[in-house]
């Protein structure tokens, strides 16, 4: 049990570090690479968040999959790295693969279980103390405002801007 332990170990270690395989499984890995930090899959809508510097917005225009297509082109750019011309003929020819809308479905779909993707509905908007508005997001329990956090996973938002001088009507 010991050696399969160091032996996964030793491939998440070089799975972070190597550039991933040229399969479907690869190109999701690199999807999370590239844009994990702006992108979560939510399991029980089965949809697609995406963060746009305020809150976690649902996708619903295509804006994910505008972002999967950066990926082939990503790949193309990985041939100039190949160790041999033929290492950089197999890449490129992913790469063109790789731009097919069945690659880039299944890019997505394997996208999905790296880790930190997917997120349950039940984390989203969770603390009810914050406020998102348009200049950031509000806690409630101070009254201050704090700049907009990927980590909160908000995604609802107040159509108007904080403004501490604003007085009550």
């Amino acid at each position: 049990k010991a050696d399969t332990a160091k032996a996964a170990d030793f491939a998440d270690a070089k799975s972070k570090v190597d550039p991933p395989s040229l399969t479907d499984t690869g190109n999701g890995i690199r999807f999370a690479r590239r844009h994990g930090n702006n992108v979560r899959f939510i399991v029980e809508y089965v949809r697609w968040a995406i963060w746009d510097n305020q809150r976690w917005r649902l996708d619903d225009n295509f804006g994910i999959m505008r972002l999967a297509k950066q990926i082939p082109r990503e790949i193309a750019v990985e041939t100039l790295d190949a160790p041999t011309p033929a290492a950089a003929a197999a890449i490129g020819k992913h790469a063109r693969q790789s731009e097919s809308r069945r690659a880039l479905d299944a890019m997505l779909s394997l996208a999905r279980s790296e880790p930190g993707i997917a997120i349950s509905q039940d984390a989203l908007d969770a603390d009810p103390m914050l406020l998102g508005v348009e200049n950031g997001k509000v806690d409630l329990r101070t009254g201050k405002l704090q700049k907009a956090s990927r980590e909160d996973l908000m995604t609802k938002q107040a159509n108007t801007a904080f403004d501490p001088a604003a007085t009550c009507p």
